[in-house]
């Protein structure tokens, strides 16, 4: 998903993640006519508009991981797909993914800083530390 490749590039170095298509209508065909996903679908028949997964996973990161956020170093806890970041303010955010199926109970540490969860069964989350 692109949740998962997010955190995958961020967590490899990437140091920004660009997606091409933030608003397609119901045929999901770009303006060269290739089907492509996109945040947002707009159904013209129907006069509605559908947040796609890919919108809630790019809000994940864009609204609270800031811009110059660095990079930092996270472990513990049962999560494969995980990264964390420190914003030019110093809180730190994390953003990982519980693919069980059931809730996890887990201890991270992150720069330092110890945080105990208590995560829902396959969810994406984040979370902010002052």
């Amino acid at each position: 998903t692109t949740f998962r490749r997010v955190i995958e590039d961020t967590s490899h170095f990437a140091n920004g993640y660009f997606f091409w298509n933030m608003i397609l209508n119901e045929t999901g065909r770009s303006t060269w006519d290739w089907r492509q996903n996109s945040l947002i679908t707009v159904m013209r028949r129907q006069q509605k508009v559908v947040y796609n997964p890919e919108f809630f996973a790019m809000k994940h990161f864009s609204a609270l991981v800031q811009p110059g956020a660095k990079r930092i170093e996270v472990t513990g806890g049962s999560f494969k797909n995980i990264v964390a970041f420190r914003n030019p303010a110093g809180d730190q955010v994390i953003v990982f993914v519980n693919d069980a199926e059931q809730p996890v109970s887990a201890e991270l540490e992150v720069a330092g800083a110890r945080v105990k969860l208590d995560v829902p069964a396959k969810s994406m989350n984040t979370v902010t530390i002052q």
